[in-house]
């Protein structure tokens, strides 16, 4: 196994990120991971990056079929890049401080990403990881339970006291009893 290849990602926008706390939908010790999404221009250089560093631990011949960490939306130009971990990435500020209470980040944050590069090639599976080792915060969204909507014009709800819904009591028969 080749040393692994450091690398800090541009800025750019937090998508799905899980690093307060892991995922466990589908691992019950759970994953810590954030998508980052790029302008292919700022994607590029992390790009080629995976694939050099691919290429020097496998061969240009298995390069066609390996799975890489990034997605190119061909409509947008943006590129998605996907990091995960087992353990729970530093957290800094935009001044390089450490986050000591990591806050519910959210996706639409603006961050950077310290990661390892990590080719791979398990029987037929091929291609690169990136571990989540580090984010730095430049601008936080933090998730809050729900969305907090200006007022506008149009339909507005009044509470009405009485109710013209007779709800059924118990030993009442009722049409969908039948």
């Amino acid at each position: 196994m080749a040393k692994l290849k450091n690398a800090i990602t541009p800025k750019g926008v937090l998508s799905w990120p899980y690093v307060a706390k892991p995922d466990t939908r589908y691992n019950p010790e759970g994953v810590y991971k954030t998508s980052l999404v790029l302008q292919a221009e700022d994607a590029a250089p992390l790009m080629e990056l995976c694939k050099t560093q691919f290429v020097e631990e496998y061969g240009q011949a298995k390069l066609a079929k390996a799975n890489m960490p990034f997605e190119v939306n061909e409509e947008s130009g943006e590129v998605t890049f996907k990091f995960k971990s087992k353990r729970q990435p530093t957290v800094y500020d935009a001044k390089g401080k450490v986050i000591k209470k990591v806050p519910q980040i959210s996706s639409g944050t603006i961050a950077k990403v310290a990661t390892a590069i990590n080719p791979y090639a398990t029987g037929i599976n091929v291609g690169v990881s990136l571990y989540l080792n580090d984010i730095q915060v430049l601008e936080l969204v933090e998730y809050g339970g729900g969305a907090k909507f200006a007022a506008e014009d149009g339909y507005e709800y009044e509470e009405d006291d009485t109710s013209s819904v007779k709800e059924p009591s118990l030993g009442e028969a009722t049409d969908s009893d039948f």
